[in-house]
């Protein structure tokens, strides 16, 4: 029946290279010709957007402002921006929340992957992603889903 629902899928990412070099599920897409590489985190309820990397990806800022709570648990003030990515001819659209997330920057540090934001479950319910770890890849059929108020 899990089978199943692989063979339904559209698109699949692969996170192999990564899980070899980082040992993190980091899949990539595209906009205007440019390669971003996000890592999937399934225990964030929300995608993020590594503010260092603000510049180099094409966002509309939303004009909203959140409070947060950081890993060190400390109150900090987001700004949310709307960026759609692109993968295999098909649009994907998400809301970052944007803060600066030094762990994304040690990545490329230590294993050479520029990481710009993380995936969180907003995203991937959102496109009803399936992880794969035996496989190294994750699986989405790519339409949105509609019942998600996001």
């Amino acid at each position: 029946h899990f089978y199943l629902s692989y063979k339904r899928r559209k698109f699949r990412f692969s996170f192999k290279d990564t899980m070899g070099k980082a040992d993190l599920p980091i899949v990539s897409f595209t906009q205007d010709g440019k390669c971003f590489k996000f890592l999937i985190d399934s225990g964030a309820s929300i995608s993020v957007l590594n503010s260092s990397s603000l510049a180099n990806i094409e966002c509309i800022e939303l004009g909203e402002k959140q409070k947060i709570y950081g890993i060190d648990g400390n109150n900090v003030d987001v700004s949310l921006v709307g960026v759609k990515l692109y993968s295999q001819n098909h649009k994907f659209v998400e809301i970052f929340q944007v803060c600066e997330v030094p762990g994304l920057d040690n990545i490329k540090k230590d294993d050479g992957i520029e990481v710009v934001g993380i995936l969180g479950n907003s995203f991937l319910k959102r496109y009803s992603f399936i992880i794969d770890f035996k496989r190294l890849a994750a699986y989405s059929n790519g339409n949105e889903n509609k019942t998600e108020n996001t």
